[in-house]
């Protein structure tokens, strides 16, 4: 699910999930910066549909010191882009509630963007 405040083990976690990925149902995409002469990830952006619907569950995390720069919205068009190549209509996400960095990439998207909250989580919709 999309979230903030994301440790920098937990986006490197997520990637190494990355590498079993199969094409037809995943996709990801990974931002990465030299840092201390090791390449390292700073943005994961992905989606999983578990069978051949036009919809799909996704995710984008940012580094924490990443946030705010326009890498999670970049990460969202590229994502949105892979999306519809894969014939993939809607995008949906669980984003804990208070976590406005994300509903705001959403948001100011340009995107037909529908929020439902339950349980003090809430669920994103995005048609593409």
């Amino acid at each position: 699910s999309m979230r903030q405040n994301v440790p920098l083990e937990e986006i490197e976690q997520e990637a190494k999930q990355l590498s079993d990925l199969d094409p037809a149902h995943q996709a990801a995409l990974v931002a990465t910066i030299t840092e201390e002469n090791k390449e390292r990830i700073v943005a994961v952006a992905r989606l999983a549909r578990s069978t051949d619907t036009a919809e799909a569950e996704s995710a984008i995390v940012v580094r924490d010191d990443y946030q705010g720069q326009g890498l999670g919205t970049y990460m969202l068009k590229l994502l949105v882009q892979v999306a519809r190549s894969m014939n993939i209509e809607r995008l949906t996400a669980w984003v804990m509630a208070g976590n406005l960095h994300m509903l705001h990439i959403v948001q100011k998207s340009g995107l037909d963007v529908q929020a439902e909250t339950r349980y003090g989580e809430t669920c994103i919709s995005v048609s593409i």
